[in-house]
């Protein structure tokens, strides 16, 4: 009966950048017998050359790829197992970029660069599927800026709808829900409660994310039997273990081996990686090494192996909240009642609009066939108005009467540009 250590399943999507994360004690083996085809590294991958003009998309992949690994060592500080949608949670959060203002837009800029990760394969109708959903909820009566509503259209196709948070706080968890259970093809169902909702909750940005892939090469189910699967502390389950052995991409690290399983479809760019430690004490070791340079590196230094697999078959899902992680990333200040600027989302001054909740709900299945896996992220953003809530009221009526000389400019409201400025003396000139 064959055991070996914890290895950590780091990427079911490297172009897309879901990762699903360690399962705090995942086991499989793989032994290989030397046969090396080199494996070619992904063209424009950190730590291989590409031309100059794959500069733009080598460092927007590689920023990717590093506030993928950062999210993760964040999330990886609790025990268990971790699976976490990074690609879902840069949708959301560059929704809400696209209305930051001055140090927000800056510290948002600063870990998201400018450009909104992108569908990395579409389903050409070999076994692949991914697809991707934007939506933005405001509160009834919330205006929003003309421009910021263009954008999301525009540049992240979102559905943008208006529900009444505070007078039907269910009804409107249940439109979100719906809404996500769809986008998911129901693996996620119950993403936000309507307690999520208050009188001071004016928006909500969320995104869903669906996977569904096959392997290029299945296990069969003769093969799959029940086997013991080490945790730490010497504790141990029983669980049903898949094996299969052919050819795959492998590489020997010096204290783990890394697998690659590639997924039918997809223009064959899409994979899971498998990074299985040596010993199951040494998970926290391999984490530690995991950057975004050494995983291009590991990836483009395997080689065609005949390999004996070991690998669970297991469901997962999560619930995680990601507040505390995504401040970790470098964005706290968008979490600041005093400090954050969404001023590009609508004009409410002297209230403030800020991030207040992050959550994510992801789903995955492994199995023989091959992996389904689906993630939906929710930001809320309220206002910082403090005085006890009272019913909307028709606003005075406040009195512009330009009988007198006066100032006035035309500028770009998005960068800030005075276009033309000038003084009315007299209209009869």
């Amino acid at each position: 009966m064959k055991t070996a250590a914890t290895p950590v399943l780091l990427g079911a999507m490297l172009a897309s950048l879901i990762i699903p994360c360690s399962p705090g004690g995942f086991i499989g083996t793989a032994r290989a017998q030397v046969v090396a085809t080199p494996r070619a590294a992904p063209s424009g991958t950190p730590g291989t050359h590409s031309g100059l003009s794959d500069h733009s998309a080598l460092d927007s992949r590689a920023r990717r790829a590093s506030v993928a690994i950062r999210l993760y060592r964040e999330l990886a500080r609790r025990p268990g197992n971790v699976f976490v949608s990074p690609y879902s949670l840069e949708m959301s959060l560059a929704m809400a970029q696209a209305g930051a203002r001055g140090s927000t837009a800056r510290a948002f800029a600063q870990l998201l660069g400018n450009d909104p990760a992108r569908s990395p394969a579409q389903p050409d109708g070999n076994g692949l599927t991914f697809t991707m959903a934007n939506a933005l909820w405001a509160r009834n009566r919330f205006v929003l800026r003309s421009g910021y509503v263009a954008e999301i259209h525009t540049k992240f196709a979102g559905l943008v709808q208006s529900l009444d948070f505070s007078g039907a706080p269910r009804a409107s968890a249940r439109i979100i829900n719906d809404w996500v259970s769809a986008k998911t093809h129901g693996r996620i169902d119950s993403l936000v409660s309507a307690s999520e909702f208050d009188h001071h909750t004016s928006l909500m940005l969320t995104d869903a994310v669906y996977f569904k892939g096959s392997w290029v090469k299945s296990f069969d189910p003769g093969d799959t039997y029940e086997q013991t699967f080490h945790l730490p502390a010497g504790r141990r389950v029983q669980t049903d273990m898949m094996h299969d052995t052919g050819n795959f991409d492998f590489y020997r690290g010096k204290t783990f081996k890394m697998l690659v399983l590639p997924f039918r479809g997809g223009h064959d760019t899409i994979e899971m990686l498998v990074l299985l430690p040596d010993h199951i004490n040494q998970l926290g070791s391999l984490e530690g090494q995991l950057t975004p340079s050494a995983l291009a590196d590991w990836v483009g230094q395997a080689e065609s192996m005949l390999v004996e697999v070991t690998l669970p078959r297991f469901h997962n899902a999560n619930l995680l909240h990601l507040t505390a992680a995504a401040k970790a990333l470098g964005i706290a200040l968008a979490f600041s009642k005093h400090q954050a600027d969404f001023s590009g989302i609508a004009r409410i001054f002297p209230r403030r609009l800020y991030v207040s909740d992050v959550l994510q709900k992801t789903y995955v299945d492994l199995d023989e066939k091959g992996t389904e896996a689906a993630a939906a992220t929710a930001l809320t953003m309220k206002d910082t108005e403090t005085a006890s809530y009272q019913p909307p009221i028709d606003p005075p009526i406040v009195v512009f009467d330009a009988n007198h000389r006066f100032v006035y400019l035309i500028r770009d409201e998005t960068t800030g540009d005075i276009l033309f400025i000038g003084r009315m003396a007299n209209p009869k000139g």
